[in-house]
């Protein structure tokens, strides 16, 4: 039964072992018949019937297989877009949390937003039993940290994705 069920789903490959087969099976029919006669005239059917029909039937087979290799290929080179495009979805919210990121430290709002989470972060420790937890860390707009760089990479970046 799972012979059947393979045959079915590997149709081009049985195809063409058949057809190598046959190809192999003419070429020396063809042969032993033409290997068999003295006269030349008689040697051409058997050169036309079992030589070039070999031929043709190993060059099928060939074709066969490759098909069944480049059905291979289409096949994984889907799922490998499938599982990249799933990706794409997650780089793209990434991408746009980044750029508001940098959008805040050209602004000047990061440091508001920071004394913000500080406060917070204040509040919650004192209602808090127990030892306090440590602040978040996140990098601050400080002394040429991201003034001189952010702005030119967040301008490039807005404008590569616009285009």
């Amino acid at each position: 039964m799972e012979l059947l069920r393979w045959c079915r789903l590997q149709w081009d490959r049985v195809l063409a072992v058949g057809a190598f087969a046959g190809g192999v099976l003419a070429l020396v029919l063809g042969w032993v018949g033409a290997s068999g006669t003295e006269f030349v005239a008689k040697q051409v059917p058997y050169v036309l019937s079992g030589g070039l029909g070999g031929l043709v039937l190993l060059m099928v087979g060939g074709t066969l297989w490759l098909s069944a290799d480049f059905r291979d290929e289409w096949r994984a080179l889907d799922r490998l877009e499938a599982w990249l495009s799933a990706d794409v979805g997650e780089s793209w919210r990434a991408l746009d949390r980044l750029e508001q990121r940098l959008s805040l430290l050209e602004s000047g709002a990061w440091d508001e937003l920071q004394r913000h989470r500080e406060q917070a972060h204040v509040l919650a420790s004192l209602s808090a039993p127990g030892p306090a937890p440590a602040p978040p860390s996140e990098p601050t707009a400080g002394a040429g940290s991201a003034q001189g760089a952010a702005p030119h990479r967040s301008a490039g970046l807005h404008r590569g994705m616009e285009s």
